[in-house]
């Protein structure tokens, strides 16, 4: 079964292969519960939420439907940046396929596309006193290979 940790590094490698994520931010997209030293915003931070098997029977821990936020954090006196960075998130990953491969070749296959469910997006709210934070939730099913 897939671990949690190659499903959100998946994700993780998605958003770094899309060029307006990755100028929008300078390369600062990384996973939420992430303890490094230096915290740059803005910045995205991949969530992985629930994981349930999608079938019954021989494959039931093979497809997987999983569901994850990205949050978009941004620094500055109006929640205006957070919530660009949040349309950004969304037209650039919904429709989009998560792959994954290693050393020994493909991990993760798609089965469907992201796509957002509904109220998965979240207006941005004060997160401290010049800090805001937006969310978009995303939903896929996947495939493991192997």
């Amino acid at each position: 079964m897939l671990t949690p940790e190659e499903i959100q590094a998946a994700i993780i490698l998605l958003m770094k292969s899309q060029p307006q994520l990755v100028s929008a931010v300078q390369e600062e997209i990384r996973e939420d519960n992430w303890m490094g030293r230096d915290f740059d915003y803005p910045c995205y931070r991949v969530a992985l939420g629930n994981l349930s098997p999608a079938t019954n029977g021989e494959c039931r821990l093979k497809i997987l439907d999983i569901a994850f936020s990205v949050y978009c954090f941004a620094e500055g006196t109006s929640s205006k940046h957070a919530a660009y960075l949040a349309g950004l998130a969304m037209n650039n990953l919904m429709g989009k396929q998560i792959r994954y491969s290693d050393q020994s070749g493909p991990r993760i296959i798609p089965v469907s596309r992201i796509d957002i469910p509904t109220n998965g997006v979240v207006a941005p709210v004060p997160e401290g006193e010049r800090l805001w934070r937006s969310e978009v939730q995303f939903i896929s099913t996947i495939k493991e290979v192997g």
